[in-house]
């Protein structure tokens, strides 16, 4: 009798756990929209203003977000991408406090820039980026294994350490805007020099010569308070020779 009660009594609850569940998820769902809907409307002024065509201001992803726990404000980091690849020169951004914008700063190309993009097929493999930049970099590589791979348009994959790396070597294609404004199809590969304690490399290796498009440093670049836990810290600015950081 009481294990009949008791069943009868969690079938009652299970709606309304299944109702609560269901808010939960609306709100979630309706938060990241509303997120969406701030940097929609910043970039449909840019396409009032002629800077950018309507379908350019639809092609860009979030990259990160958090709240700050000490001001309460809110940063949400993007970048504009082509052919579902992010662009890497485009960091861009918006903050807000009680969901009202403090600051909104725009990195986006259009125009010629964007034209000037070839092919997103690369005609060398992940692997050979590696190489390539282990010949640049004068590092020797030991045993390099591709240890998973996650696929998706931009061919994200896992390699080993490779006897150059303290951690795993993730590599995937974007575009990479180059010192001349041009966008190049790339490898985007980060290494943490095993034989450095201060240098946590990003490249950008030009998928169809093996070329080092550009480098940046995580160490050097890197807000000390964000969170490294992304393979890819894809929040910082990485123009060519870019040192901007975010103070906010």
């Amino acid at each position: 009798m009481k294990i009949t009660t008791l069943t009868k009594l969690n079938a009652l609850k299970l709606p309304r756990l299944v109702l609560l569940l269901f808010a939960v998820l609306s709100v979630t769902t309706n938060f990241a929209q509303s997120r969406n809907a701030q940097i929609d409307l910043e970039l449909q002024q840019l396409v009032r203003k002629q800077q950018l065509s309507e379908d350019q201001a639809k092609n860009y992803v979030i990259t990160s977000q958090h709240t700050s726990s000490t001001s309460g404000i809110e940063h949400i980091y993007f970048n504009q991408t082509l052919n579902g690849l992010r662009i890497i020169g485009t960091e861009s951004s918006i903050h807000l406090y009680n969901g009202k914008k403090l600051k909104f700063n725009e990195n986006l190309i259009s125009g010629r820039a964007l034209s000037t993009a070839g092919s997103s097929s690369p005609s060398i493999s992940a692997e050979n980026a590696i190489r390539a930049i282990a010949r640049n970099m004068g590092y020797r590589t030991s045993n390099l294994q591709e240890k998973e791979r996650i696929g998706g348009v931009n061919q994200e994959t896992i390699f080993n350490t490779g006897g150059i790396s303290k951690k795993d070597i993730p590599a995937k294609l974007a575009y990479q805007i180059n010192e001349n404004n041009e966008v190049e199809l790339a490898w985007e590969i980060s290494i943490e020099d095993i034989n450095s304690s201060e240098d946590w490399w990003v490249f950008a290796v030009n998928a169809a010569n093996g070329s080092i498009i550009n480098k940046y440093n995580l160490f050097n670049n890197c807000n000390i308070l964000d969170e490294h836990n992304d393979l890819f810290h894809s929040g910082v600015p990485s123009k060519i020779n870019s040192e901007t950081t975010e103070k906010i």
